[in-house]
């Protein structure tokens, strides 16, 4: 499965599975919104947590009439996507 990044109309950046992409509306699985968020010792990185809590790996579908852009994500914001999102530490 493809991995790509969307920009919603909301301003939310989130990271997914492609599952299915039609004129309509795209639909992705394991969704994670992509932040900024601080640790501990007070450092602010790029993060990402659950798009659902209740069900982090459901597919949901995302209309395009919300999508503001989609596109492919960097090499190491996969990576950290994918260590996330299956457990698979990538080198």
């Amino acid at each position: 499965m493809k991995t790509i990044a969307l920009k919603l109309s909301t301003g939310e950046e989130l990271i997914a599975r492609v599952i299915s992409d039609t004129t309509d509306y795209v639909i992705v699985s394991h969704v994670r919104v992509v932040g900024l968020h601080q640790d501990s010792q007070g450092r602010v990185g790029v993060g990402m947590t659950e798009y659902s809590l209740t069900n982090t790996d459901a597919e949901v579908k995302i209309y395009n009439q919300h999508i503001v852009c989609k596109y492919e994500t960097s090499s190491e914001a996969e990576r950290s996507y994918i260590t996330a999102t299956s457990g698979i530490a990538l080198a």
